[in-house]
C-alpha cells in the first residue's frame, strides 16, 4: 500500500512506503520517517478511522488533532440503517456540514443523533462517539472547512494509482511497486506544483491555532490506551487473561509440545483392572 500526506499551502507528496498491512507499527514507521526527514509541527491528520492509524497518531504526533474523513464515516453510519431509510439519513447529514457556524453544526449533529435514537439506536451511539472526531475541522479556520473535512483530494490521486496498477495485476516485488506508483506520484506532484495553485491563503494560515490550543479527543487518548494495553509483556497479558488457553501464555513452541504430550498420551495403551 502507498501513502502519501499533503502539505499545508499547496499540495505536496512527502513520502511512499509498501507494506503488508495497515497496523501500528507500519503506521509508527512510516511517520517516524517523515519525522526524521524535517516533519515537525503536524496540528491536523485527515484519515479513516482505522485503528492501527489512530493508534500511530496518537504516539508519533503528539498534540495534533485528528479529523475522521466524513466520507469514510457515512459509510459506516449507513452500516446501521436499515438500506430503506439510508437516503433520509444521508440527506440528514450533508445538513450538518451544511451549516455555516460551529455552533449551528454541533447543533444539527446533536438533533440528528437525537433524532435517530429511538429508531436506530446504534447508529445515534456511532454518532455520539464520533462527534469529536467528525467535527474536529470545525477548530480551524472556516475557509479551510469543505478541503479539511474529508480525504477527497486524497481519494482522486488513489483512483489514478489503481487505474494504472490494475493493468500490472501481480508485481513481483515491492521495488516493482514503488517504482510504478512512486512514477504516478511524481507525476501528480508536478501537477500541483506547476499548478501554482494554494490551497489556503496566507491570511486564513495565520488564524490556525496552535498546538497548545488545540483541544484533546477522547477518541486519541482511547487508542493510545488500547495501544498500551497491547504492548504489555506477555505475562502481564496472562494475568489479565486468566482464562485464555495456556500455551497462548507459553514460550515459543510451547503449544507444539502440549499438543506432542497429548498425542503420547493417547497412544499409551489402556489399563483395565484385571488384565
Amino acid at each position: 500500500m502507498e501513502r502519501r500526506q499533503l502539505s499545508w499551502q499547496r499540495g505536496e507528496l512527502l513520502g511512499l512506503k509498501v507494506g503488508d498491512s495497515e497496523s501500528e507499527p507500519f503506521w509508527s514507521d512510516f511517520i517516524g520517517s517523515l519525522k526524521e526527514r524535517g516533519l515537525t509541527g503536524v496540528k491536523l491528520v485527515i484519515s479513516d478511522a482505522h485503528k492501527g492509524l489512530t493508534n500511530a497518531i496518537r504516539r508519533m504526533l503528539h498534540g495534533s488533532c485528528w479529523q475522521r474523513c466524513r466520507a469514510h464515516f457515512a459509510r459506516n453510519l449507513l452500516q446501521r440503517v436499515p438500506k430503506a431509510h439510508q437516503g433520509m439519513v444521508t440527506a440528514a447529514l450533508r445538513s450538518v456540514f451544511a451549516q455555516e457556524k460551529a455552533s449551528e453544526i454541533e447543533a444539527r449533529w446533536d438533533d440528528l443523533a437525537s433524532s435517530l435514537a429511538e429508531r436506530f439506536p446504534n447508529a445515534a451511539k456511532l454518532m455520539l462517539e464520533a462527534r469529536e472526531d467528525v467535527l474536529a475541522f470545525r477548530h480551524f479556520p472556516e475557509p479551510h472547512w469543505r478541503k479539511v473535512w474529508s480525504t477527497n483530494l486524497l481519494e482522486r490521486v488513489n483512483e489514478e494509482i489503481k487505474r494504472r496498477t490494475r493493468v500490472v495485476g501481480i508485481f513481483p516485488n515491492d521495488a516493482a511497486i514503488t517504482r510504478l506508483v512512486g512514477a504516478v506520484l511524481l507525476e501528480q506532484d508536478e501537477h500541483w506544483q506547476l499548478e501554482g495553485r494554494r490551497m489556503f491563503s496566507g491570511e486564513s494560515m495565520a488564524a490556525i491555532p496552535s498546538l497548545e490550543e488545540l483541544p484533546t479527543q477522547p477518541s486519541l487518548q482511547e487508542a493510545t490506551a488500547s495501544a498500551n494495553s497491547q504492548h504489555q509483556a506477555p505475562g502481564e497479558q496472562c494475568r489479565s487473561a486468566p482464562h485464555r488457553a495456556q500455551w497462548r501464555c507459553s514460550p515459543p513452541g510451547g503449544r507444539r509440545q502440549l499438543e506432542q504430550q497429548r498425542f503420547r498420551r493417547s497412544q499409551q495403551p489402556s489399563t483395565k483392572p484385571g488384565e
